[in-house]
């Protein structure tokens, strides 16, 4: 037995894990601190991920002390199964299944039938099953080149296939539906947003089912050794990383190169008139009241419209403001509402609106 071809990827595998919860750290902090008021579900379910895998890379380290500080006297030692069985399958598995979940609520929410919603959380449900029995039956072997002998392929072709299709199932009905949501604003820097979060969710989606294919083809072709150990080690942060990227996406930086490009677009296509002109949802009720206090002419536009991944009602306001030597000067306040109430203030017209 070549004992370099089971410590060599298990020693691959434990670096990429630490080096992908340091992005899970950066990645949950931004969370933190740009959205202090999110839902509480959604705060649960990040903080209690971040948990899981803090903990999976904790072990994970114990395990690599163990085996390249204190087994290198016994090369018996440096075959042992350790923690692995519950550090790879079991949180994999848990933290795969959560991930897969969160992504089949917001199909129930985007396309608003329960058939995408049940067909996700059939696979992911087998996913998850098949994941734990594969850590109890990893945890049986004792060591690592007896992995996968006999049995073992049945329960491990069920973890990584049902997690494949389930998040190849997620892209696809994913891209469907948010390609159907990009024809429905008539701003140009809306249906940009919906189209990077389709592509998003489609790069993610492909690389989590990529990666848990290879974890299959490794086990199948390379008996005896711990080549799996390698995508093992990544695919529960893959996941983890995948749904706190998707929520950290509703971020907007001020003053960037997407502000630029919607003042751009408000120049070109807002047309000046004498009055303010709210577009609720633009396709319900309207409000319109003039304004030609102070010499200037003010045109608002704000479209309200429904946030495809997370369900929240997001205000994006325009204003520009004319004065009576027609100098366009364009201001921009995009917020969040849930209660239905607004302020705007418009400090060179001087004029401040808010509905109840």
């Amino acid at each position: 037995m070549d004992i370099s071809k089971i410590t060599g990827p298990l020693l691959i595998g434990y670096l990429m894990n630490c080096g992908f919860q340091g992005i899970l750290c950066v990645q949950t902090y931004t969370y933190y601190s740009a959205f202090p008021r999110d839902r509480s579900v959604f705060k649960v379910l990040v903080y209690g991920v971040f948990a899981l895998e803090t903990a999976q890379t904790v072990i994970t380290i114990r395990d690599a002390y163990d085996t390249f500080a204190v087994g290198l006297r016994d090369g018996n030692s440096l075959d042992k199964v350790r923690t692995l069985w519950f550090t790879f399958p079991v949180i994999g598995g848990l933290v795969a299944f959560i991930g897969q979940m969160f992504f089949a609520y917001r199909l129930r929410i985007l396309s608003a039938l329960w058939v995408p919603t049940v067909l996700v959380t059939f696979f992911a449900l087998c996913s998850m099953v098949a994941a734990l029995a594969t850590g109890a039956e990893v945890l049986q072997a004792g060591k690592l080149s007896r992995l996968y002998e006999s049995t073992e392929f049945i329960t491990c072709g069920l973890w990584n296939g049902s997690s494949a299709a389930c998040d190849f199932i997620i892209s696809a009905y994913m891209f469907y539906y948010l390609t159907r949501r990009i024809t429905r604003s008539p701003l140009a820097h809306v249906r940009a947003r919906i189209a990077r979060l389709a592509r998003l969710i489609v790069e993610t989606g492909l690389l989590t089912a990529t990666m848990v294919t290879l974890n299959l083809l490794l086990v199948l072709c390379f008996k005896g050794t711990s080549y799996f150990a390698v995508p093992s080690a990544v695919v529960a942060k893959l996941y983890s990383n995948t749904m706190l990227l998707i929520l950290n996406n509703r971020i907007t930086v001020v003053g960037g190169r997407e502000d630029e490009e919607i003042s751009l677009e408000l120049d070109s296509t807002i047309q000046e008139r004498p009055f303010w002109k709210w577009h609720l949802d633009h396709r319900s009720r309207r409000k319109e009241q003039a304004s030609n206090s102070g010499g200037s002419i003010t045109t608002m536009v704000m479209e309200s419209w429904e946030d495809p991944m997370h369900g929240d009602h997001s205000d994006v306001v325009h204003i520009q403001a004319t004065a009576a030597t027609r100098v366009k000067e364009s201001h921009q306040i995009s917020l969040q509402t849930k209660t239905g109430v607004s302020i705007i203030e418009a400090d060179k017209s001087r004029l401040v609106s808010s509905e109840p």
